[in-house]
């Protein structure tokens, strides 16, 4: 029975590591395009779309609210950046990986 509770919290760290790890390299590679274009458009005084503007503005949301990902799926626990992908769980010693 526990050894089924931590294959179910295995399944759901190693879940939420595949959305932190897909918004982060869309995040890292797309911010640079759209601060481009913004100030491009800045440059030539064209309107910007607010298409652009709300892109924009997902995309910072994401970058900081990825940090929501980095948590202990049994108690909650948040990783700090020394801790990106921890074989253990430092406060209910749960192994992750």
């Amino acid at each position: 029975m526990k050894e089924d509770k931590d294959e179910l919290f295995k399944q759901k760290f190693q879940k939420m590591q595949r959305v932190y790890i897909g918004i982060t390299t869309l995040s890292i590679f797309s911010f640079p395009f759209i601060l481009i274009y913004f100030f491009y458009a800045n440059s030539k005084n064209i309107n910007i779309s607010s298409y652009m503007r709300l892109s924009l503005v997902a995309m910072l949301l994401l970058i900081f609210g990825v940090g929501y990902l980095r948590r202990c799926p049994k108690c909650n626990y948040l990783f700090n950046r020394y801790e990106i992908f921890p074989k253990k769980c430092p406060r209910c010693g749960i192994t992750l990986r």
